[in-house]
């Protein structure tokens, strides 16, 4: 029990004193401090990282015994990079942009000076590889080698064939000198003069036909008319001299002058200037002069793979596939521009409204503006078809008319007059004057006019009325109007002479349609009804006429009132 007391005295004095004595269950008595530095805090009771260091402190690794840190946060580029000082292993941090300050980026740097260089700064080769593979050395000495790592010379260039290629080269003056090749392949300047053996005087000398030389290694006289000369000749032949191309001599009395060409007329080569067009196109033309075409009284045909395609001829008319398409009016167009076979015409402008534009300027009378056509028939004879405004006045629309008709004719070129004549009526006609419609007619009277002798209009397709819908009635004139409505019923016959039937919407222009129903149907009867009076707005009555056997109310009226 005593030694219990101890423990728990000993446990209190160190709660309260900030140096404790402890005794261990050996029974030593043990001093403890709860003071921590160099790194280490305490907190609580513990003792952990997180204080400042008070003195140096030096870990040391080793192979074995390495240093890990785990769980470090993802950096920035602006963040710090944490270095080693290579003399005193102490741990420095540096800023990341003066490290790469120093460095050559694959972006480009900025703000470079002569004191910048890419290379060593000590007695080793520079060496630029792509691929893996060394394509250029800079050695120690400032020696260049390409395809060699052991360049002997400034700039040494190998390669088994084609080691040296110069693009852009100027033109050459008399007073340059010329680039030899020793037989180590070092390249060199030699003047002309130190080309040439001394005392030759390079001299060219022609006497009529032969031609002296002093240059080394070319016999000193040649006979021009047998020398089979390649390239260019220039100079000035003597008069008595006569040179040839393929055995035809040259002209002399006709001077050469800048863009002529030589053409052979038969006897002699001459310069001329006469142009041609080229498959490249020419520059310098003129309108008012330059042309494609014939001069003399000659069709201008275009040919395509050898086959004839369009003739222009002597009267200015165009043919297009007259030659070979299936026409059985031979190859000499008849029109400005006659076409076999079929034509496609397509408007893709962009940037504005697509348009197809057919206009006729001219004025003379029976001229159309508009569409045309006639085809063969079997019967050897043609079909016009017109469509189009005509300039002729015609009808009620006057000059503001819009006909389509078609009809047998032999005559080319009938036009406007042609679809108004006898029998080729015009089938549709379009009095923009009025707003109006004509079918079969040129004076249409009314929006739409269809006039026929029989049989005017069809309807297909029509949908299943309903007892709402309006009736469409005609009356004298033609003219089609629409009921505001209509009522239907039946009455039974009571014996008497008259039947009030009494309706509300009757007017005194409604039509009143009656019929009789025998609902037994087994005896004939001679029985007839009629409308009697009508009282607008109140009803109307139904009148029985002639004889009615058997009991009269066996017997119906059904009536259908439009409005």
């Amino acid at each position: 029990m005593k030694k219990i007391t101890l423990l728990l005295l000993l446990s209190s004095g160190f709660i309260m004193a900030q140096t404790k004595q402890v005794v261990t269950k050996f029974g030593e008595i043990v001093n403890i401090n709860p003071f921590v530095n160099n790194g280490l805090e305490a907190n609580n009771g513990y003792i952990q990282l997180g204080g400042p260091l008070t003195h140096p402190s030096a870990l040391k690794t080793s192979p074995s015994n390495t240093l890990k840190i785990l769980g470090l946060q993802t950096g920035t580029a602006l963040d710090s990079i944490l270095v080693n000082d290579a003399a005193t292993g102490i741990l420095k941090k540096v800023a990341s942009n003066d490290l790469i300050a120093n460095a050559w980026t694959l972006k480009g740097n900025t703000g470079i000076s002569a004191a910048n260089f890419i290379g060593t700064t000590d007695a080793q080769n520079l060496i630029f590889k792509t691929n893996s593979v060394e394509r250029m050395r800079m050695l120690s000495t400032g020696f260049i080698g390409i395809g060699t790592t052991t360049p002997t010379t400034a700039l040494e260039v190998t390669a088994s064939a084609n080691p040296l290629k110069l693009n852009g080269l100027q033109t050459g003056a008399t007073s340059d000198q010329l680039l030899t090749v020793n037989a180590s392949g070092v390249v060199r300047q030699q003047t002309v003069s130190s080309m040439v053996a001394a005392g030759t005087t390079h001299t060219l000398d022609l006497s009529g036909s032969t031609l002296t030389s002093t240059v080394n290694g070319i016999a000193p006289t040649v006979n021009l008319s047998t020398l089979p000369i390649a390239g260019d000749v220039t100079g000035t032949l003597a008069a008595s001299t006569v040179a040839k191309i393929n055995g035809s001599p040259l002209g002399t009395t006709t001077g050469a002058v800048t863009g002529a060409r030589l053409m052979y007329n038969g006897t002699q080569w001459l310069p001329t200037t006469s142009p041609d067009w080229s498959l490249t196109g020419n520059a310098g033309t003129n309108a008012s002069t330059n042309f494609l075409g014939t001069t003399d009284n000659n069709d201008l045909i275009f040919k395509t793979s050898n086959n004839e395609r369009v003739r222009v001829g002597t009267n200015g008319f165009m043919g297009i596939g007259l030659a070979t398409g299936n026409n059985t009016t031979g190859t000499t167009p008849n029109y400005m521009l006659d076409v076999i076979d079929d034509i496609h015409i397509s408007s893709q402008r962009s940037g504005a409204s697509t348009r197809l534009i057919l206009e006729n300027q001219g004025n003379t009378p029976n001229n159309a503006l508009g569409i045309f056509m006639l085809d063969g028939q079997s019967t050897g004879s043609r079909r016009q078809w017109y469509m189009g405004k005509a300039y002729l006045s015609q009808g009620s629309g006057g000059n503001d008319n819009f006909i389509i008709s078609s009809g047998l004719t032999d005559v080319v070129n009938s036009g406007y007059a042609g679809a108004l004549s006898a029998g080729v009526s015009p089938h549709f006609y379009v009095d923009a004057k009025n707003n109006r419609i004509g079918v079969n007619t040129i004076n249409p009277r009314n929006t739409l006019e269809i006039n026929a002798t029989t049989d005017p209009l069809r309807l297909n397709g029509l949908q299943t009325g309903a007892k709402t819908d309006k009736i469409l009635t005609v009356d004298t004139n033609g003219v089609v109007h629409k009921s505001m409505a209509m009522s239907s019923g039946r009455v039974q016959c009571d014996g008497t002479g008259t039947l009030t039937v009494n309706d509300p919407n009757i007017t005194a222009t409604s039509s009143v349609m009656l019929t009789i129903q025998d609902p037994t149907g087994t005896a004939p009867f001679v029985f007839s009804v009629m409308e009697g009076a009508r009282v607008p707005g109140s009803s109307f009555s139904i009148k029985f006429v002639g004889i009615m056997p058997g009991p009269s109310n066996t017997y119906w009226v059904n009536y259908l009132v439009i409005y």
